[in-house]
């Protein structure tokens, strides 16, 4: 169960969290990937893709890395694969060389996805190769990350430096 962070007695206590399973990689490659990350709450860029605003210049994104990660809205894997599909029909996702994500966000106060957490988080990485597959993109991605909207939570610095090696399957942000 989530934690109404409004409340504050519950500001001292531990939220639940779930073992990883590693991170899973897909389209592994052979180079040092390195650049700037960019992203954060696919819902959320979505709506920024969406309007067209609070974003940077298209050109700005060459080289960069995507970081994405789900809320506690849950989208359905449907959402994830438009998000992708978008990027891609914008030409933006030509631009990334890379993928990191989050473990999707797969309970929010006693709610969970129809289909159940373990497949829920399979769903999601499903539509980020499929749609990876559909536009002939074979970037790199790393799924299962703690970033966003999990627990444990660990901080992207948007904006800054990242150093995959896929071979290694380590990841260092700088």
């Amino acid at each position: 169960m989530d934690l109404d962070w409004a409340e504050k007695h519950n500001l001292d206590k531990k939220r639940p969290m779930y073992p990883s399973q590693g991170w899973h990689w897909h389209n592994k490659q052979d180079e040092l990937i390195e650049g700037r990350v960019w992203g954060g709450c696919l819902e959320v860029l979505s709506f920024h893709l969406s309007v067209r605003k609070y974003l940077p210049g298209f050109e700005k994104l060459d080289g960069t890395v995507l970081f994405i990660e789900t809320s506690e809205e849950m989208p359905a894997q449907e959402f994830v694969y438009c998000f992708l599909a978008a990027l891609a029909e914008i030409g933006l996702l030509k631009k990334f060389k890379a993928i990191l994500m989050a473990y999707p966000k797969a309970q929010f106060c006693d709610k969970q996805p129809p289909e159940g957490r373990e497949a829920y988080i399979y769903n999601q990485q499903t539509a980020v190769k499929d749609a990876l597959k559909v536009y002939g993109s074979n970037i790199p991605v790393s799924f299962n990350m703690n970033f966003g909207h999990t627990d444990p939570q660990m901080i992207i610095p948007n904006g800054g430096t990242v150093k995959i090696n896929c071979q290694s399957e380590s990841i260092e942000f700088c």
